[in-house]
């Protein structure tokens, strides 16, 4: 980017943003409660901010709980056919931490960091293409772990194969981690490591795919040692094996199979032209 143009863009984007915001805050409680989707949505954001736990350097930050609700509410406009689904306050939060204490530091104003933050969460959910703003949410999870299976099946058969005879290739035990790319499972750091990797690829929602295969491969000796491997169980402690993974093992794994592959949709061969 041009340092020079730096200033100029953001006045205009956070003025865009403001204009979204700005939609919503005039509404009246009248118009509100008429407007079912946004009503439902905004119920809903209500209770998942009590919920949030961020990092110290969004919490230390004063109002950042109305910041949050503010970029929620107004994403739920900005993306009006899917609107807002439960969980996405923990991926917005994670940009917050980014920009936030840039407002102590006098290099951004409440605003802008508000703005800013809403731009890269909203651009982060259209590149991934997760399927948590999918309007048939239950349909694109099935093809999310569909994918997924073939590839951990490709690459690793032995661990497929063991899943299936347990009755978890269905990956259940995956799709709230996936679909909210792993914002609640890593640490904050670890988090963009993999969100820097998920962007940095030539298709962020294949990289996402292969990430979970590979981190699901790394995990299997941890999942074969549960003493009771239903379902409940494998979701209570999943997390867990998680954070123990080595962030950067699993990613190079993932880019090989990448490599590797043509399972993925999103990477299909280009047709030669007929002669």
């Amino acid at each position: 980017f041009e340092e020079s143009k730096w200033k100029e863009m953001l006045k205009v984007r956070t003025e865009e943003y403001l204009s979204i915001r700005n939609q919503w805050e005039s509404f009246s409680k009248l118009q509100i409660k008429n407007f079912t989707l946004v009503r439902e949505s905004f119920i809903t954001i209500r209770v998942d901010v009590k919920r949030t736990h961020p990092q110290e350097s969004v919490v230390s930050v004063e109002n950042w709980n109305v910041m949050l609700t503010n970029i929620l509410r107004s994403f739920s406009l900005w993306n009006l056919n899917v609107r807002y689904t439960q969980g996405l306050n923990d991926l917005a939060v994670n940009f917050m931490g980014i920009f936030l204490p840039q407002i102590a530091k006098g290099e951004l104003t409440a605003d802008e960091a508000e703005a800013l933050s809403f731009w890269c969460f909203s651009s982060f959910i259209e590149t991934i293409e997760s399927g948590i703003t999918a309007e048939n949410l239950m349909i694109a999870q099935t093809k999310e772990v569909k994918i997924i299976g073939q590839i951990i099946n490709k690459f690793h058969p032995i661990c497929f194969e063991w899943l299936r005879t347990h009755n978890l290739s269905d990956l259940l035990f995956i799709i709230s981690s996936l679909m909210l790319a792993y914002s609640r499972s890593f640490s904050f750091n670890d988090i963009f490591r993999i969100w820097e990797s998920i962007i940095c690829s030539k298709s962020p929602p294949d990289f996402l795919r292969f990430f979970t295969a590979s981190l699901i491969i790394h995990c299997f000796p941890s999942i074969m040692m549960q003493n009771e491997c239903s379902l409940g169980r494998i979701i209570q402690s999943i997390d867990k094996m998680f954070l123990k993974q080595n962030v950067g093992s699993v990613i190079g794994v993932a880019i090989a199979m990448m490599d590797k592959s043509d399972i993925s949709p999103n990477n299909k061969k280009e047709e030669k032209p007929k002669e």
